[in-house]
């Protein structure tokens, strides 16, 4: 808690999830939405009893603290699964994404959290997926004047983030590349989550983020591609636009995962905008201004117009 008013500013930064000391200091249970997140929780839990991978579309409206919420439910899992939990904005560009980008992205998250929890993958399915790699590092090296200044193999695979990101026409050229070969790329995906499964855990992959993508290449990307999506043989969380909700594809959408879940904002006002500064919506938001701030900082009546 501060009682400086320059602090304030940053512990209210909406662009920051609450993480790790910060998400035992800071959280806030919020009634229903505790109840949503509870039910997967539940649901993931019961895969590890049935073996069916749970593949879940995971929705909000913006600011309503989903990745706070991702984060809360990974601190509760993580004993239980093999937790890949990624923001998708560092590795692409949402505003041309595509579904092979979210499967390579896969493939190289679970190739360093096993790096990073010293889980060391047998060398056959390492030469493979360097195989694999170098294949589509040297057509891509071929087909540009300068190469890129990629070098091949695996390490290659996992660069090409950057040049997928920055570059418009070397992120053409590399799904050109993988389209074809995009079987390939599940197989060993779903190879690594076996070998990485051996350890006791079930492999479960969060894909925080992909809800701010542009909601075109959204719709493409569940709508044409969710077949593909749901093929590797772990569990996944698909953070989605909220728009596609309500789009005349969802029920189409929801059929290729296991369940949706939406995650909504605090109702601060009443249908007809009227405000109810007693209505338990309200006391929330007090409750997490006041695990941050000393409410000696604001004025009651300061503190019910911040909040309106």
């Amino acid at each position: 808690m501060t009682d400086d008013l320059k602090s304030v500013y940053h512990l209210f930064n909406p662009e920051k999830a609450l993480f790790d000391e910060e998400l035992k200091k800071y959280y806030v249970e919020i009634g229903e939405n505790e109840t949503r997140i509870s039910k997967l929780k539940t649901r993931l839990e019961l895969g590890l009893e049935t073996g069916e991978h749970i593949k879940i579309l995971f929705t909000g409206h913006r600011g309503s603290g989903k990745s706070t919420a991702l984060n809360r439910l990974v601190s509760h899992l993580s004993d239980q699964f093999f937790v890949v939990n990624y923001n998708v904005m560092k590795l692409l560009d949402l505003n041309d994404i595509n579904y092979t980008d979210v499967l390579l992205s896969i493939l190289a998250q679970l190739i360093e959290n096993s790096k990073v929890n010293k889980i060391f993958l047998k060398s056959d399915l390492v030469e493979r997926a360097n195989k694999w790699g170098q294949t589509i590092t040297e057509h891509l090296i071929s087909n540009t004047k300068e190469g890129l200044g990629i070098g091949v193999g695996l390490p290659a695979l996992i660069n090409i983030f950057t040049w997928m990101k920055n570059e418009t026409e070397t992120r053409k050229e590399i799904r050109k590349e993988i389209g074809p070969r995009v079987s390939e790329l599940i197989s060993i995906i779903n190879d690594i989550v076996a070998e990485i499964e051996c350890t006791g855990k079930q492999v479960l992959v969060i894909i925080d983020n992909l809800e701010k993508s542009d909601p075109d290449k959204a719709l493409d990307l569940f709508g044409n591609h969710g077949t593909q999506l749901s093929q590797p043989i772990c569990n996944i969380i698909y953070t989605f636009p909220i728009s596609l909700k309500s789009s005349d594809r969802f029920t189409q959408i929801r059929l290729n995962f296991s369940d949706d879940i939406m995650y909504p904002n605090i109702k601060v006002h009443e249908p007809d905008g009227s405000v109810n500064r007693e209505s338990k919506e309200r006391a929330l938001m007090k409750e997490i201004v006041a695990k941050r701030v000393n409410s000696n900082l604001f004025e009651s009546e300061a503190l019910n117009i911040l909040l309106i």
